[in-house]
């Protein structure tokens, strides 16, 4: 469906996608208003699910606005400077993409709540944060994101899952037999092979466990993905379940290995590679959307923490108590 509103559009997940519906307005001669109602309507019919569309002058501005009338709703931010800054400003710092719990407790106690905050205070964040950081509190504060199409996109994985009513034993293999048949299907289309699986499953209770396993070589075949499925399955011991999933990561790579050069793998036996599994929480993985940056954040506010307190640099006495200022303000973001 959304290929028909524009072939290049960029997935970002199941449940999430970006379209340049530009050319496609002006060759319908609809407005923004008219294209995101019909796209709603053309995927309700074709899969019965409803979705929310934001329409806005950059990416990361669409993925905000497509929040604000959830459920099957859309919002308009019209393409105009003064109504994009009055937009950004009052928002808090939380609905930028990126900026997670921890960005936005440590954002908090640095007395920014609200993105025009980082404006306010980019002198500090200049000198608190990387540059790498520093201007992406700062393009956020301005309401400025990406709106071309990325260079190039390096898959990290594929991956099918399914909801249902409650279901343990057989009929629940043949669930799981029906997904990696339809994911086998989808990695032979587009000339996929991987070794790391991991399939992901809720309880009835709703808690999501995974657990992972690397195969001795990469593979899309249904039938030595299906072995290796419902042995991880058997093994997590979970009882019912009311979703069940497959992914598959760690491709195969267009330049093969030398010719009679051994793999890791070929020196391992199967033992080996499942004492290398294990059961994931879903719950503990990195909440942020952006994690790379997140977990620059991170890194620095702990380099700063750990530094001794009396710790001189190489300014003298101003440099430590710029530090020790420095160290006071994290310190009240992590009490906050």
């Amino acid at each position: 469906v959304l290929a028909l509103y524009d072939p290049n559009f960029i997935s970002g997940g199941l449940d999430e996608s970006y379209l340049d519906v530009t050319e496609y307005m002006r060759d319908k001669g609809l407005s923004a208003e008219d294209v995101a109602s019909n796209l709603r309507g053309h995927v309700c019919e074709a899969t019965k699910l409803t979705c929310s569309v934001g329409v806005a002058a950059n990416r990361m501005l669409a993925k905000i606005c497509s929040d604000l009338n959830k459920p099957n709703g859309q919002y308009l931010l019209e393409k105009n400077h003064k109504r994009i800054c009055e937009f950004i400003s009052d928002l808090p710092v939380r609905k930028i993409p990126g900026i997670g719990k921890q960005t936005e407790l440590l954002l908090n106690g640095l007395g920014i709540q609200k993105c025009r905050s980082l404006l306010d205070n980019a002198g500090l964040l200049s000198a608190l944060f990387s540059n790498v950081a520093f201007e992406f509190f700062l393009e956020s504060g301005l309401g400025i994101g990406s709106s071309d199409e990325p260079a190039e996109y390096e898959r990290k994985g594929i991956s099918c899952e399914r909801t249902f009513a409650s279901l343990e034993g057989k009929a629940l293999e043949e669930k799981l037999q029906d997904i990696v048949t339809t994911l086998g299907r989808q990695m032979a289309e587009k000339n996929l092979k991987a070794k790391h699986m991991t399939v992901k499953m809720k309880r009835v209770d709703f808690v999501v466990k995974t657990k992972s396993k690397v195969l001795l070589g990469h593979t899309n075949d249904p039938r030595e993905m299906l072995d290796s499925a419902v042995r991880l399955l058997k093994e997590a011991k979970l009882g019912p379940l009311r979703l069940i999933g497959v992914r598959m990561a760690d491709f195969e790579k267009e330049r093969e290995i030398e010719s009679g050069q051994l793999r890791i793998s070929d020196l391992l036996s199967d033992k080996h590679l499942d004492d290398a599994s294990g059961i994931v929480d879903e719950r503990k993985r990195m909440e942020h959307e952006d994690w790379l940056l997140a977990q620059q954040i991170h890194q620095e506010e702990y380099a700063v923490l750990r530094l001794p307190e009396k710790k001189k640099l190489n300014s003298g006495k101003g440099s430590v108590r710029r530090m020790n200022t420095i160290e006071s303000l994290f310190n009240a973001a992590r009490n906050n």
